[in-house]
């Protein structure tokens, strides 16, 4: 048992570096589009626009949705909690750093594909880069058998409860199909088919429908907004920032280059970002594992500073102060996306933490896809670069005022209960 728990606890770690190659990958390819997005519309004979829309809806709606982000992203998020119970800050910053060293590297990497393969062979090559998840996904499936083995307490044994609840409403189903079919049979034996039947049916269908809605209930946990109100404040907050997080990701290299920065400078601003990135994360992951952090507040505080950086865009075209502003976003949205995962633990028990992450994770994709159409929309409108970067700005002052209303509600409660 001691070898076996021994191996259980080496290949978590395993698990842990597949993880953090999922966020190299995904976030890292984001990024490296914008290499290529001047390349693509010229080849593509469409404007910057539309290409920047079809991207972030690609993405925003592959997060929610689709078949592949929705099932990996995720899961690799959700199931930190369960290897990492007695290490979850730690483990969670590791995993978000995988996509802070790919906005760092990737980019780089991809700019000379691009040069040697032209944009489509890059895509390919990206493609079959990003692949690789299979790995961790294969790995993550054996070990979670071997836990089961083991009994490794996680917050699984909570989840096992609902699984045996749902069994239970199946169950329930089942009974009720096979009363109402007896008694389809039996009026059916005595010749009347008439209203008794049609009643039988009818009666067989609501119930049905009523077991598949509390079946779908407790699936989607979709209560977690009623137990838990300042869970949606959490929600609404990710929604904002997807907004500034998708165009600060795909519109920092082209917005150097609007401003005559060679390509070659103007990725170097990725890397830049890419390292305040991981600053950010290291920062937030390691110290809320020391100290007691309020994230709220702390992820207000950076929300206006980042606010400040995109306001001052428009004011230079300077490749060392723009290099200022890229560490100062790439570090607030490192900071900004660790605080998420804890914001998300903070604001619900353990044993729905898989839950919140997946609303968490549908509200930053709807997010995505709005910005992505509303950044394109607006760059046609006005083809600047600079307009869209003051509404990145904006988006994050809304962000702090969604995040600090609680408090601030709180407070001002306080103020009236003393009174």
């Amino acid at each position: 048992m001691d070898s076996q728990s021994r191996s259980g606890s080496t290949k978590r770690w395993l698990i842990l570096v597949g993880l953090f190659a999922v966020g190299y990958f995904d976030i890292g390819t984001l990024k490296s589009l914008g290499v290529f997005l001047e390349e693509m519309t010229e080849d593509l004979q469409t404007s910057l626009a539309v290409v920047g829309v079809a991207i972030g809806l690609c993405h925003g709606v592959a997060n929610c949705f689709g078949f592949g982000l929705s099932v990996v992203i995720l899961p690799s998020h959700a199931c930190v909690i369960d290897y990492f119970p007695d290490h979850f800050e730690i483990a969670t910053t590791i995993v978000l750093l995988g996509s802070a060293v790919g906005i760092m590297t990737l980019p780089l990497l991809t700019e000379q594909l691009v040069m040697a393969y032209s944009w489509r062979g890059a895509i390919l090559i990206l493609g079959a880069l990003n692949f690789h998840s299979c790995v961790t996904g294969l790995l993550m499936a054996s070990s979670s058998q071997q836990r089961r083995v083991l009994g490794e307490p996680t917050t699984l044994a909570g989840r096992a409860q609902i699984g045996e609840d749902h069994e239970e409403t199946v169950s329930l189903i089942n009974e009720h199909a096979s009363f109402a079919q007896h008694t389809i049979d039996v009026h059916l034996d005595d010749d009347d088919v008439g209203d008794g039947n049609d009643d039988g049916v009818f009666c067989s269908i609501a119930i049905i429908a009523r077991a598949a809605k509390k079946i779908f209930l407790d699936i989607f946990d979709i209560k977690v907004f009623r137990d838990c109100p300042r869970f949606i404040i959490v929600c609404m907050t990710f929604f904002t920032f997807a907004i500034s997080f998708y165009g600060w990701i795909v519109f920092l290299i082209p917005n150097a280059e609007a401003k005559g920065i060679s390509p070659d400078k103007a990725v170097l601003l990725a890397t830049i970002g890419g390292v305040a990135n991981i600053f950010g994360r290291l920062t937030v992951g390691f110290r809320a594992a020391r100290v007691n952090l309020k994230p709220r507040v702390t992820y207000c505080l950076i929300s206006v500073v980042s606010a400040g950086a995109f306001f001052c865009n428009c004011f230079t075209k300077r490749f060392s102060i723009l290099s200022c502003f890229a560490a100062t976003n790439g570090f607030a949205m490192g900071w900004k996306t660790v605080s998420s995962n804890l914001l998300c633990k903070d604001s619900v028990s353990e044993e729905r933490y898989p839950a919140a992450m997946s609303f968490s994770s549908l509200a930053f994709g709807i997010g995505e896809a709005v910005g992505a159409l509303s950044i394109g929309l607006l760059y046609n409108i006005t083809k600047s670069f600079d307009v869209i970067f003051c509404v990145l700005g904006a988006a994050n002052i809304l962000e702090s005022c969604i995040i600090i209303s609680p408090i601030i509600k709180d407070r001002m409660v306080a103020m009236v209960t003393t009174r």
